[in-house]
């Protein structure tokens, strides 16, 4: 609730879980977090405003009163679903793809909501999947790891440029959703501002990240834009299904 600013809702959540009244069925409990976990990640990652929030908490409360509690999930999606006001909508797969594609996510998201985004993607690379537990029965350490750039900010000196590449298009490359991981604290300090071969060479020796391993096989012996464009469409993909909408919303 702290990186996404989410107190409001915290009323929701104890009147789902109030042991006083009747309970409600696991599955439908879960869905409603789901759903609206995926309603706040979505709004935050195509910068949509929060004003409204309150007064939404509110309305969901007054609804999940009024409708069978077994059915809380199902009420609180149908509630997301139907909202088309700018203030309130949920955003689609087409605008979360069309946002992304071309967000600068180091500099216009919180440092806090990029980690927790890039947290999640590994999760989802070591199988969990919604309440599904990975093989690996373990997810990554929350908090532990820093961001990364793969092509760093300061990438003039062992970066050089394309023919036909500008800088002012690698200076904004650098800063998307495909050129950013996580690394060990230790690991970052050692090649961060060095050249692909070297992280490379370091990662595939040093590092036990599922999102690393993704990056090597991605990146081969080359990362430039359009490799970054190519892991930023992977990963949006990734946040799509971690962070689902309904079949067919719009």
């Amino acid at each position: 609730t702290s990186t996404l600013e989410s107190e409001v809702f915290k009323p929701l959540i104890l009147l789902l879980l109030d042991p006083e009244q009747l309970p409600i069925p696991t599955a439908q409990i879960q869905k409603a977090l789901d759903v609206l976990e995926s309603w706040l990640v979505r709004r935050m990652l195509v910068r949509a405003s929060t004003s409204s929030y309150t007064q939404i908490a509110a309305e969901l409360i007054t609804q999940v009163r009024k409708s069978e509690r077994d059915q809380a999930g199902d009420t609180i999606e149908a509630f997301f679903r139907n909202q088309s006001v700018v203030s309130r909508y949920w955003p689609d797969d087409d605008e979360l793809r069309s946002e992304l594609r071309g967000l600068l996510a180091y500099t216009r998201l919180r440092r806090g909501r990029l980690r927790m985004v890039l947290e999640a993607i590994e999760d989802h690379r070591r199988g969990w999947k919604g309440a599904t537990e990975g093989l690996g029965g373990q997810r990554v350490p929350r908090g532990k790891y820093a961001i990364e750039h793969v092509m760093p900010r300061k990438w003039i000196a062992h970066w050089p440029l394309g023919s036909m590449k500008m800088e002012a298009e690698r200076d904004q490359a650098v800063h998307r959703l495909g050129n950013l991981t996580l690394l060990t604290g230790r690991l970052n300090g050692k090649i961060s501002n060095g050249p692909w071969s070297g992280k490379r060479a370091a990662l595939k020796e040093h590092d036990v990240l599922k999102l690393n391993m993704d990056l090597l096989d991605a990146g081969g012996e080359l990362w430039n834009e359009d490799s970054i464009r190519r892991r930023t469409d992977e990963l949006i993909r990734s946040v799509s299904e971690i962070w689902p909408v309904p079949a067919g919303h719009k």
